[in-house]
């Protein structure tokens, strides 16, 4: 395992006056990253949380990193086991990406290179889970011994001269913690499709493309069960989290015109089981919204102002009980996205960016912070 000393801590940042707000959140830091190093976190609990930790160093690749109290794991390996499918490739590790994408608190779940990996919380317990007859592949989403995510399948486009041609596309695929032990879930009718996240009572979710075009979909571990979600009023549509009976997305309102398709906004929604069952949770105070994950009972993601910052937000289960989290955030912050969700609508990963600087005083690097009510 190789730790990198962060000096991780958490402590209370901001709190709303009481009486004063409908909700009191507390923003909590979650460390500077170590010198010369960035983090990019993709979500996890207020334990540990997933992602990358990149190099300032040009040309430098991403590593996955799982953050925890005690300091930052880089992930990355520096050895392959026999089941990677770079194993025996020389400098394999050297200077290639990986990414942790989603921790259920035990198991992380993610990429390296190109391919579906998984990790329980050190580098040497890298898994390969990439499907021998896919190109690629990438796993999005962990919980209770599975993952979602998507591997490319060839297709044959015909030949040339009497040379087969293949050309690859997405399928959405459910894993059972092996390489061998999966479900490819995509469904007739689409050109490719992806998950985005998986539940306990067996649900998955995502989206497939059709005729160019995001429709948001769910599965009951099979390709035949696929649930079209896409209601008709939006143009395009994606599901990025499930939790009990509730997905949560984003909705794309556009307009055809003498100039083409023109987009007017993007609006977070959150669905229960069908394409007409669904609440459209955006608000006019934004110019767009973004529904990043759910836990059944809150939803979070982050809203687009008119002058064009990015505040982190949470619903309860209507457009109306949206609550802005960029009022809690310390002094010297200006953007915000709540990207992940735990139990009584604690954040467990929250980016908050200072607003631009010029080049004569530093650069504008992001904090993480988790809020917790």
């Amino acid at each position: 395992m190789k730790q990198i000393s962060t000096g991780v801590f958490f402590c209370g940042l901001a709190l709303a006056s009481a009486g004063l707000l409908p909700a009191q959140y507390l923003a909590v830091d979650l460390g500077a990253p170590p010198s010369g190093t960035n983090y990019y976190l993709r979500g996890g609990n207020a334990a540990q949380q997933a992602g990358t930790l990149q190099s300032t160093q040009m040309g430098s690749s991403p590593h996955a990193l799982l953050l925890t109290a005690s300091g930052a794991i880089d992930l990355h390996p520096q050895t392959l086991t026999p089941d990677s499918p770079y194993y025996g490739i020389a400098n394999a590790t050297v200077n290639t990406p990986s990414a942790a994408v989603s921790t259920d608190g035990g198991s992380q779940a993610g990429y390296f290179i190109n391919t579906a990996v998984m990790w329980t919380g050190t580098a040497d317990s890298m898994k390969n889970l990439h499907p021998s007859s896919y190109d690629a592949s990438a796993a999005t989403f962990i919980a209770g011994g599975q993952q979602a995510g998507w591997a490319s399948a060839p297709v044959s486009i015909g030949g040339r001269r009497g040379a087969a041609q293949n050309s690859y596309v997405h399928h959405a695929i459910l894993w059972f913690s092996t390489s061998t032990n999966f479900v490819d879930l995509h469904p007739a009718g689409y050109a490719e499709s992806f998950a985005t996240g998986l539940s306990s009572g067996g649900w998955q979710v995502g989206y497939g493309v059709n005729n160019g075009q995001n429709k948001a979909l769910m599965w009951f571990g099979t390709a035949a069960s696929v649930v079209n979600l896409h209601p008709s009023i939006f143009s395009e549509s994606v599901v990025n989290g499930i939790g009990g009976a509730v997905t949560v997305g984003t909705g794309k309102i556009s307009r055809s015109g003498g100039g083409g398709t023109q987009i007017i906004s993007d609006h977070a929604v959150i669905w229960f089981g069908s394409a007409t069952n669904y609440i459209d949770l955006h608000s006019t105070s934004y110019a767009n919204t973004y529904g990043l994950a759910t836990n059944d009972q809150h939803h979070v993601g982050y809203g687009t102002t008119p002058d064009g910052h990015n505040h982190a937000l949470v619903w309860s289960g209507s457009a109306a009980s949206v609550i802005d989290l960029n009022q809690f955030l310390p002094a010297g912050y200006s953007d915000s996205q709540a990207i992940s969700l735990t139990g009584a609508a604690q954040l467990s990963a929250m980016r908050a960016v200072p607003p631009a600087r010029t080049l004569s005083s530093g650069s504008r690097s992001p904090r993480w912070l988790y809020a917790r009510k």
